[in-house]
């Protein structure tokens, strides 16, 4: 694979920040549905 050329650059490393991000972001999302739903009953 080609992943020594990303990291060089940088890139590989912003990609794989943004996308923990997003999961991170995601999952706090759903945490905080299911506590309002529990809330809502």
């Amino acid at each position: 694979m080609n992943n020594h050329n990303k990291d060089k650059n940088g890139y590989g490393k912003v990609a794989f920040w943004q996308e923990a991000f997003i999961n991170i972001f995601s999952l706090t999302c759903r945490a905080q549905e299911k506590m309002l739903d529990k809330d809502a009953r």
